[in-house]
């Protein structure tokens, strides 16, 4: 079940990774 692990850690870094752009967005805002 090692896909789903993977799968998992794909949708939480592209997540992070939205969260991190959008800040500067926002403080800028």
């Amino acid at each position: 079940m090692w896909t789903v692990y993977v799968l998992r850690s794909l949708t939480s870094g592209k997540r992070y990774i939205g969260i991190t752009q959008n800040l500067p967005k926002r403080l800028h805002q």
